[in-house]
């Protein structure tokens, strides 16, 4: 396995991760406001068991229904090695693609030739010089909202202890 290929895998897991990470933080959010929705419901009106029970399965099924479509769309913004590349030369603001270009070259075993040795030899010796810093805004950006609905959350239930 060359640098380069060693360089892209280790992109593509840490951004993965990160990526994936923020979509189930997405969607414990969600199952925490619905929750708290329907403890608001049932504790300050005054309806039928039936209500309830109905407004319940609502809630259930449209928790279903967004976690399906938060991991379909995690599913799409998912890494693979041709976006990792695209992206790690957006990264080095790259103008020659070189990552991306070697990356499609070595898909292609059709090609060997000189030409095609020297350019995986420029990607590697960029890659070995290649300092990475994992890209993780969506999650800090999201990490104040998270630990104000979980601790909302937990204050709302130890609150309502008998």
């Amino acid at each position: 396995m060359r640098i380069l290929e060693k360089v892209i895998n280790r992109v593509k897991t840490t951004q993965n991760s990160i990526i994936l990470i923020r979509y189930i933080m997405l969607a414990i959010i969600l199952v925490l406001l619905i929750f708290d929705l329907f403890f608001g419901i049932y504790n300050f009106t005054n309806l039928q068991p039936t209500i309830y029970f109905l407004i319940g399965i609502t809630f259930r099924i449209a928790i279903a229904l967004f976690v399906i479509y938060l991991s379909l769309q995690a599913n799409s913004v998912l890494l693979n090695k041709n976006k990792a590349a695209k992206f790690l030369d957006q990264y080095n603001n790259d103008k020659a693609d070189t990552f991306q270009n070697a990356i499609e070259l070595m898909e292609d075993d059709k090609n060997n030739s000189d030409f095609l040795t020297l350019i995986f030899q420029k990607a590697d010796r960029k890659a070995e010089e290649q300092i990475y810093k994992p890209v993780n805004k969506s999650i800090i950006t999201l990490l104040p909202v998270f630990f104000l609905i979980v601790l909302g959350s937990i204050t709302r239930r130890l609150i309502s202890l008998p």
